[in-house]
């Protein structure tokens, strides 16, 4: 059997984005240049075969996976397993609020895996969720090539599962709006194939 391909894309730029925020899962869309990031993209990817389209079901997430997928005419399939983190009452509060709201919150949020904000998740909640959800894509499509739109949180999640990290290392990761991040299964192993490509955006286009 051909190995299964995962491409991980992270959804395009919001206004958000370019704030110090908890993004989190609000669902809001893509900013003007979201949207021509995403259309960048899918110029990139418009000679590449995938077999499938999945997404986060936030409307980032969403919007970036039509524009990519309408050169495919691909269905897409949305997962809620797929989102962001979940930052509870820590949603859409800037860092500097937050920090002045709840110092030790916010100390603990920088160096502890397992710290949860009110009502959200932990690091290591979404290690796992993201882990999961893949896993389970995956096995329903043995295989084939993948395509995922979803958030920097779970790409960086899942690299680190895919090389071998704990759930609990913090090491910070970039995964950048529009970069697309690529993982092969191959007799029950992960390996990462490409990660925080965004030659997309540069002036010299590379194809992938």
């Amino acid at each position: 059997m051909n190995p299964t391909i995962i491409s991980l894309i992270r959804h395009g730029e919001t206004d958000v984005n370019r704030e110090p925020i908890f993004q989190g899962q609000m669902n809001n869309p893509l900013a003007i240049e979201g949207t021509r990031q995403a259309v960048l993209l899918a110029a990139r990817l418009s000679h590449l075969k995938f077999d499938v389209l999945y997404s986060s079901d936030l409307l980032r997430a969403v919007q970036t996976a039509a524009i990519l997928g309408k050169p495919h005419d691909k269905e897409i399939r949305t997962s809620s397993q797929l989102r962001e983190i979940n930052r509870g009452d820590w949603t859409g509060m800037s860092y500097k609020a937050c920090a002045a709201a709840d110092p030790a919150g916010w100390k603990a949020s920088r160096i502890n895996p397992e710290f949860r904000s009110p009502g959200g998740e932990s690091f290591v909640d979404l290690h796992k969720r993201i882990v999961a959800e893949i896993d389970r894509i995956a096995r329903l499509h043995p295989g084939m090539h993948i395509m995922i739109v979803t958030h920097g949180g779970p790409i960086r999640a899942f690299l680190r599962h895919a090389i071998g990290l704990p759930a609990h290392h913090m090491q910070p990761f970039e995964a950048a709006n529009t970069s697309i991040s690529r993982f092969k299964l191959e007799d029950q192993q992960w390996t990462m194939q490409l990660f925080n490509d965004c030659a997309h955006l540069e002036i010299n286009r590379i194809e992938p």
